[in-house]
């Protein structure tokens, strides 16, 4: 999604605008969208949310099928902070000595239509659209932490996915993982009572029964 991911910068981004887009083109050939921890309660009703690359995802779409994101029939009440956030991203940079975050920008995404800048300073949407980067970057930290506890207690079980095509098993959704429930349940009773008081317990059953839903990924129409 983010193909030319830049620091944001006032001298070199002052007289440029980013696509207006409320159809989400930008995101028409996702099949993983990231989630933060606070959204995946959000979108594990209608479609699997998987832990990929040390991050929930929410599955999308499969190969043939495009992303549920891409019409104006968006089936999920609320579009993932990412997608929201779009063309900004929180990254990782570096002032002086120090490890800090800054504002990234999609520079494909800067075409005609709104105004990064409005004089010396950010326009609003800039403005409203960094403060969900920001807050999609807080929520990343989260999973990041969970997803650590998750393999400190070996919870988590790796998975592939794959149907039959003309006699042929084909993969379609490789290397993920699933928390374990057998293992969760035999997880130290302090470590559940603590699960349980933080919500963290609902979100990973929540996780776990959502793998069900696969199937909901084959009603998508085809391209």
């Amino acid at each position: 999604m983010f193909k030319k991911l830049v620091l944001l910068s006032k001298k070199a981004h002052k007289e440029l605008s980013f696509a207006k887009d409320e159809k989400l083109e930008f995101a028409k050939d996702l099949k993983l969208i990231p989630l933060g921890l606070d959204e995946v309660l959000d979108f594990t009703g209608l479609l699997p949310v998987i832990i990929k690359d040390n991050e929930f995802v929410v599955v999308s779409g499969l190969p043939w099928t495009d992303s549920v994101f891409y019409n104006n029939e968006n089936i999920f009440l609320k579009t993932p902070l990412i997608l929201q956030a779009y063309p900004f991203l929180m990254v990782n940079a570096k002032e002086g000595d120090k490890n800090v975050k800054a504002v990234g920008i999609d520079e494909e995404a800067l075409k005609d239509g709104i105004k990064i800048f409005n004089d010396n300073d950010l326009s609003e949407i800039s403005k409203q659209k960094i403060k969900i980067a920001e807050l999609f970057d807080k929520e990343k930290e989260k999973v990041k932490l969970l997803i650590q506890d998750l393999k400190k207690y070996d919870l988590l079980e790796k998975r592939n996915f794959e149907v039959k095509l003309e006699e042929k098993s084909k993969p379609l959704l490789s290397d993920f993982y699933v928390v374990n429930r057998e293992k969760l349940l035999k997880l130290d009773q302090e470590i559940l009572d603590k699960w349980l008081k933080n919500g963290v317990l609902f979100l990973l059953e929540s996780h776990m029964n959502s793998i069900k839903k696969i199937t909901n990924l084959f009603k998508l129409p085809k391209k």
